[in-house]
């Protein structure tokens, strides 16, 4: 694959300073690794450009000596989840969640049997995300997240991410985590990065677990979001989730809700779908340290 400067994803042919540079950062920090005594970070990772590009990198912004240095509380590192962090074939985790609440819920929703699109989904018409129009699938989501307070939502997420299993592989979805991308958050923690989830699901599914899959705590996930109402009810208060779309987390809005979210640019970004193009761009852009990398997601046989 070959990345060009246009892109502005990868940093493209340094000079020679910054390759020799680059290269003795690298050894010094593989030196540093087997004085230690420890493995390679990265065991789950092939050999290549990818791999090299972020020990030179990581090398690169904690060598206080080094040009491209960046102080550990600037060492911000957005990601994806669905595709980059987890598994999204046959469908994404927050679909296959909303496909089995609606029928769960379908009892107390007689109509929803004569409504589209909860009748073709109730009798196994379409059952598949891309079946659905985007305005289906939010109906959906609508319907199936609103109206209970935020706990309650995380857990039924929680329990619905324990029992339920992969359709392919037989173990509960929270095991479907990408062992390399375990391996890089760690990498990178143990860096003093500060690790977020920048997501297009809704932000409180992915808070439900984003702690025990990812080792990545709620407040450092960044997601889509319904309007959210307080709730007084003699001093039992409450935050309920609204049937109403606050904000939805993709293309642009995932740059500006990164600010938002975290008040720093980020200097490591990883994505999968052109839905993170401009979290990549973000993150490389007026900052000559800034890195992202890309899966080339279109591989489900090797998932």
């Amino acid at each position: 694959m070959e990345f060009t400067e246009e892109s502005k994803i990868f940093r493209i042919k340094p000079d020679l300073d910054r390759i020799y540079n680059s290269i003795v950062c690298q050894l010094l920090l593989l030196c540093e690794i087997k004085a230690a005594g420890t493995v390679d970070p990265l065991p789950s990772w092939n050999r290549g450009a990818a791999k090299t590009a972020i020990f030179n990198f990581v090398a690169n912004v904690t060598d206080s000596s080094n040009p491209d240095y960046v102080p550990p509380d600037e060492r911000i590192a957005v990601m994806d989840s669905d595709g980059t962090l987890i598994c999204e074939k046959p469908d994404s985790l927050q679909f296959l969640f909303i496909r089995d609440r609606v029928k769960d819920l379908a009892h107390e929703h007689p109509e929803w049997k004569c409504q589209e699109p909860f009748r073709s989904l109730l009798s196994g018409k379409r059952s598949a995300e891309h079946e659905f129009s985007a305005r289906e699938n939010e109906i959906m989501k609508l319907a199936t997240n609103a109206n209970v307070t935020v706990e309650e939502y995380m857990a039924l997420v929680g329990k619905w991410m324990n029992t339920t299993k992969h359709t392919r592989f037989g173990v509960p979805y929270d095991e479907c985590v990408y062992k390399p991308m375990k391996e890089l958050i760690s990498f990178l923690k143990a860096n003093d990065f500060k690790v977020y989830i920048v997501t297009g699901s809704y932000a409180d599914f992915l808070r439900a677990f984003s702690k025990d899959a990812y080792g990545i705590p709620s407040e450092h996930v960044i997601g889509s979001n319904n309007r959210k109402s307080f709730e007084d009810n003699d001093m039992e208060t409450d935050i309920v989730i609204l049937p109403e779309i606050w904000n939805k987390n993709e293309g642009i809005d995932k740059a500006e809700y990164i600010w938002l979210f975290t008040g720093q640019r980020p200097i490591f970004a990883y994505g999968n779908s052109d839905g993170d193009i401009q979290m990549l761009q973000y993150a490389t852009g007026r900052n000559n340290a800034g890195i992202a990398l890309f899966n080339l997601h279109d591989d489900s046989s090797r998932e």
